[in-house]
């Protein structure tokens, strides 16, 4: 399990920079018809062509990657703080949070900065709000979700280590709850706690640190089972999506139901994931080098795509007919760009700014490890030998990347 989490995280970043290319799919398909067709917009004769399944399909596929992104940091956050005075958990805690709110405070102002000179403004109380809620862009409405659950780190992992049991009962009654008032007439009171929709892979991936032994022979044992279901689940949960579009786009409602297969898919996906020992594959060590960069990809990939989307539609418009040459084109700018812009930093004067501007990641160059280096082992204070509990060479937590 241990060695497939920082390959989870690589897939986790790609499947977000994924889900939000087929979102530029479906827009240019139904709202930017006029740009490359003899039609108005907003146009839906599109609906439910093989295209239109297509980008569903790679719409909602990823959707493992937020919650993947929450276990791996109850697992991480497990790893450091287990064994831990709470005054002491805390600081570790504080010291992790700077590493994620420092780079999502810097590019939200340059965002902010970016919509005055394109003429969009909101009052101060507007800037707050947006700050708190993430609003920046619509992607990074995760960032601080992601920091109420550093916030409740010490006092989850506390928890799970005495009843693990209990912990992932109460995580998924409320994720449960959460659901249903946010999908009802009701949701609008709700949107501030959105947090707590996702509220059950944060304290999984402590459970699945704390109690490892364990934790990896129920996995191991259902793995095919996990498998089967996430297959069954993603199937479901296309269709759900499609119903849930149908109900905005052609019939102009906000429907009162969600995609409730989207949490069950996620969970069995994860857990069929890191129950695979994919580590020494081409493809899993790519995956590896994609999540040491992960946060600075997730900050700044949806600006790229916004600008990418844009300069075709204004230079190539042409190029937008075409999703098999545009999806391709979204994917390679929206992860290498930003792999360039950090690649940049970390090798110029300014490379004391990359934890700034894009947390605790992979800066290069990077010194290569020894064998020697790889003979050692992070012991986990308050650790018995043989409890079970993975020894961490690469602590990883969530977002942040790891050399």
């Amino acid at each position: 399990m241990r060695k497939q989490i920082p390959i989870l995280r690589g897939l986790a970043i790609l499947g977000v920079v994924l889900h939000h290319c087929a979102h530029w799919g479906h827009h240019v398909m139904f709202y930017w018809a006029h740009r490359y067709r003899a039609v108005e917009s907003p146009n839906f004769d599109q609906f439910g062509s093989p295209l239109y399944w297509v980008l569903v399909a790679m719409k909602q596929l990823p959707w493992f990657a937020v919650p993947a992104f929450l276990f791996i940091a109850g697992f991480s956050l497990a790893y450091a703080l287990t064994g831990r005075p709470m005054t002491a958990a805390y600081k570790i805690v504080w010291t992790r949070t700077k590493f994620l709110l420092w780079p999502y405070l810097i590019w939200s102002l340059v965002i902010f900065f970016g919509d005055y000179l394109q003429g969009q403004t909101y009052p101060l109380p507007g800037y707050v709000r947006l700050l708190i809620r993430g609003g920046a862009v619509p992607a990074y409405w995760f960032i601080p979700m992601l920091i109420q659950f550093y916030i409740l780190a010490p006092l989850i992992v506390r928890w799970s280590k005495a009843r693990p049991g209990l912990v992932l009962l109460a995580a998924a009654t409320v994720q449960g709850a959460m659901y249903f008032l946010c999908a009802s007439a009701l949701g609008r009171f709700f949107r501030p706690l959105d947090g707590a929709s996702l509220a059950m892979y944060f304290p999984l991936g402590a459970v699945c640190f704390l109690h490892y032994k364990r934790a990896s022979q129920v996995i191991a044992r259902f793995r095919w089972g996990f498998l089967l279901a996430a297959v069954v689940l993603a199937i479901v949960m296309v269709f759900e999506r499609s119903a849930h579009l149908k109900a905005v786009m052609l019939e102009g409602v906000k429907p009162q139901f969600g995609v409730w297969s989207q949490g069950l898919y996620a969970l069995t996906f994860i857990l069929f994931f890191v129950s695979l020992d994919s580590s020494r594959s081409l493809f899993a060590r790519a995956l590896h080098w994609l999540g040491a960069r992960s946060y600075g990809i997730y900050l700044l990939h949806f600006t790229v795509l916004i600008f990418v989307a844009r300069v075709t539609a204004k230079f190539a418009p042409a190029l937008l007919a075409h999703q098999i040459v545009f999806q391709p084109l979204l994917l390679l700018t929206g992860i290498g760009l930003p792999v360039l812009f950090m690649t940049g930093v970390a090798t110029s004067p300014f490379r004391k700014l990359y934890s700034y501007l894009f947390g605790a990641g992979a800066q290069a160059p990077v010194r290569r490890k020894s064998s020697r280096d790889h003979q050692k082992k992070v012991p986990v204070p308050g650790k018995p030998a043989d409890s079970g509990i993975p020894d961490l060479e690469t602590p990883v937590s969530g977002l942040e990347g790891g050399s």
